[in-house]
């Protein structure tokens, strides 16, 4: 995978979870103050914190961590099961989780090739004259 490629991955990851938290806290938000009352099964108060910690997560992904990542694709994984429990079915979560796969190799792509950059021995200085 090219590095600006992986890159741009990584950027659209972590605007994923930023999104996402944000849709999450509206629907919590939405659910909990009972504006929504068929939703509750699936949104309630609780996703009040879960779209908080994907906004946290999001922020972390920006910086660079890939743990942060490791987590948010746990996180809505356990999402998915939860709503497959609940006797949803919602393919476009699965698609999604793969999705956010790809960009976890991306990520480590990114760091794979920052690592190397800091590993190579400095140029040599071409001021000097001998």
């Amino acid at each position: 995978m090219h590095i600006q490629k992986a890159q741009k991955e990584v950027q659209a990851a972590w605007r994923w979870l930023a999104i996402v938290g944000a849709m999450y806290i509206a629907l919590g938000g939405i659910t909990t103050f009972g504006y929504a009352d068929d939703l509750n099964g699936l949104f309630g108060g609780w996703a009040l914190a879960i779209g908080a910690t994907f906004l946290v997560l999001a922020y972390f992904v920006r910086q660079g961590s890939i743990v942060a990542l490791v987590i948010a694709v746990v996180i809505y994984a356990l999402y998915t099961i939860a709503f497959f429990a609940s006797g949803s079915f919602a393919i476009f979560r699965i698609v999604v989780l793969a999705w956010l796969l790809r960009k976890l190799y991306a990520m480590y792509i990114v760091r794979r090739h920052r690592r190397a950059l800091a590993q190579q021995p400095p140029a040599p200085d071409q001021t000097r004259v001998a």
